[in-house]
């Protein structure tokens, strides 16, 4: 057997979710092969007030069925969280003894009337997985069908213990900072600094490793950034190199140009950018992912940081519109000290010549 983690969403629960009525319930799907064990249930909330866990299996038309556990009809009862900010709540279940096959869900239960500031469940707006449901009153509805809701993935996960070879890999991701970013923050272009490029540098572990797809998310709105604006168009370039700073004067490998005409709703905005052709990285190379700073008026794209947790002396700004660039690092330009841009490689590793 081997652990995996199943995820449906990008982490990033930019959209909050509050509960409408004590009762409330919202629940995600999962699909494991046969013979598989439930070891973990994650949550990522805001507010710190204990909230119902409930494992339901499916019915034959996709939505949630019957308790699989508790099996006495209340709920697992978590928390309360320690922070009124973002709790990533992690909850062991491997005591239960849970075989899980074919598709079951794990449900989040409001179980106060919720109040101003109450307790809210994260929800990722980007390429949702139709995976989502919600229970108000007695029913059950995919969040994609209400009126009231936009198409979310609720930021539930599961990890099992499934038979070793019998889901296919992951993709492997490179990023800055850890999975459960608690401070999120903006980079943007104040009104005399159109033009400027924010890079990150990330470097894969092990190489070769091949880059299919680059994952910039930028602030949807004002909620985490004055003046931000991600339909904003924007401009990333990508430089290879071995050293700490980018070049003054980089080689540019290639060049994306990226417009939306309109966001989801979300506080954050996902961009999943694919390469038209794939990079390949050698042993220790790494990519540098710089975005053009551009302003539309009033407005500017801004790409979202993660301030907490956050690796220092990756992120960097060029102080110039043109080459030859003078980077700086980021924390020491930034108000906000050492942040990490929300970018990410996506790929895998292959083999050498």
């Amino acid at each position: 057997m081997e652990s995996r983690t199943l995820a449906y969403d990008d982490g990033r629960g930019a959209f909050r979710l509050p509960g409408t009525a004590a009762g409330d319930t919202v629940a995600v799907r999962f699909t494991v092969p046969d013979g598989s064990t439930l070891d973990e249930a994650y949550f990522m909330v805001t507010g710190a007030e204990p909230f119902g866990l409930w494992v339901l299996g499916a019915e034959a038309g996709g939505s949630p069925g019957a308790a699989l556990y508790p099996l006495d009809g209340s709920p697992l009862v978590v928390g309360p969280s320690p922070a009124k900010g973002i709790n990533h709540v992690h909850v062991d279940l491997r005591s239960a003894a849970l075989n899980v096959s074919g598709d079951f869900f794990l449900a989040m239960q409001w179980l106060t009337q919720p109040g101003t500031g109450t307790l809210k469940l994260g929800m990722d707006g980007s390429e949702p997985d139709g995976r989502t449901w919600i229970r108000q009153g007695d029913t059950w509805s995919d969040i994609e069908s209400l009126p009231d809701y936009p198409a979310l993935d609720a930021i539930i996960r599961a990890t099992v213990q499934v038979p070793v070879g019998s889901l296919a890999p992951d993709p492997v991701v490179v990023t800055n900072y850890g999975p459960e970013c608690v401070d999120v923050r903006s980079a943007g272009a104040g009104p005399t600094e159109q033009g400027l490029r924010a890079a990150g540098r990330l470097t894969p572990s092990v190489g070769p490793f091949r880059v299919d797809q680059l994952r910039i998310q930028a602030v949807g709105k004002e909620d985490l950034g004055v003046g931000c604006d991600a339909t904003t168009p924007f401009k990333v370039e990508l430089y290879r190199g071995t050293t700490e700073l980018p070049a003054e004067t980089p080689e540019i490998v290639q060049t994306l140009d990226v417009a939306i005409t309109q966001t989801d709703g979300d506080p954050l905005h996902g961009f999943r950018l694919d390469l038209a052709t794939p990079i390949v990285l050698a042993a220790g190379e790494s990519l540098f992912v710089a975005v053009q700073m551009n302003r539309v008026g009033d407005k500017s794209v801004c790409v979202s940081m993660c301030k907490s947790p956050s690796t220092a002396g990756t992120d960097f700004w060029s102080m110039a519109t043109e080459p030859p660039y003078q980077w700086a690092h980021l924390g020491d330009v930034d108000v906000n000290g050492v942040n990490n841009l929300d970018i990410e490689l996506v790929g895998e590793v292959v083999a050498g010549d």
